[in-house]
């Protein structure tokens, strides 16, 4: 399975005879759980891109490695420069279930790169000690929401505030709920007014005017009636 893992020109393919491949051997490597299967899973995602089955699976799969994980891990987001990836690697130390200072030392430096990133990481990991920099993250924040995703920004640390047991002060607590109403405002569209059809009368009914004619012997010509 390792030897799978190692065969860089299957990472990319997407048909199911070669492609799923490296995504099988990600998966078995990580049930089996044995540690020589962690350097070539994160060789693999060096040679992957964020946007490939494997990819994901390999950030998947570390988690499972438990405390094995986290030398190699740390080493490898070392020397990784891009924070994302940095950030995709931590994703799978937040959900070890394992406490090391250096872990949320690591996730800070993050935050303090991507604060988005950063905030995932302290959600997951899940401590509490990260609440003042949220915090101050969201009292400084700005939201956007014209994007395809909303405010994901105030989505985001919102949501890892909550995670963590984080209560807003009466002050922050009203403009986080101006916020998300601004969202949902935004969100649906403007409804449009609302105009009255009127009746429509055959020829042959009673004219509205109350002649007692019928309509196409009276005021079908003359343009519209109030009944």
């Amino acid at each position: 399975m390792i030897a799978i893992l190692d065969d860089d020109d299957t990472h990319y393919r997407s048909d199911t005879s070669d492609g799923w491949g490296p995504v099988h051997a990600v998966d078995l490597l990580a049930e089996i759980g044995a540690p020589e299967a962690i350097e070539p899973m994160l060789d693999a995602f060096h040679c992957t891109e964020w946007d490939t089955i494997v990819h994901d699976r390999i950030i998947g799969g570390l988690q499972r490695f438990g405390v094995a994980a986290i030398e190699p891990v740390l080493e490898a987001v070392a020397q990784t420069e891009n924070v994302l990836d940095r950030a995709a690697l931590c994703e799978s130390l937040s959900k070890l279930g394992v406490r090391d200072e250096r872990l949320y030392a690591v996730f800070c430096s993050v935050f303090d790169e991507d604060v988005i990133s950063g905030a995932l990481l302290f959600g997951a990991y899940g401590d509490p000690r990260a609440l003042p920099l949220l915090e101050a993250a969201i009292e400084d924040l700005d939201p956007t929401f014209d994007g395809p995703l909303g405010p994901r920004d105030l989505i985001e640390l919102d949501a890892a505030f909550h995670e963590l047991g984080g209560v807003y002060s009466p002050a922050l607590q009203a403009r986080v709920d101006a916020w998300f109403a601004e969202a949902e405002a935004r969100r649906r569209p403007a409804a449009s007014p609302t105009v009255r059809a009127a009746a429509k009368v055959g020829r042959n009914d009673p004219c509205p005017c109350g002649s007692g004619k019928k309509h196409k012997k009276c005021c079908i010509g003359a343009g519209p009636t109030s009944p």
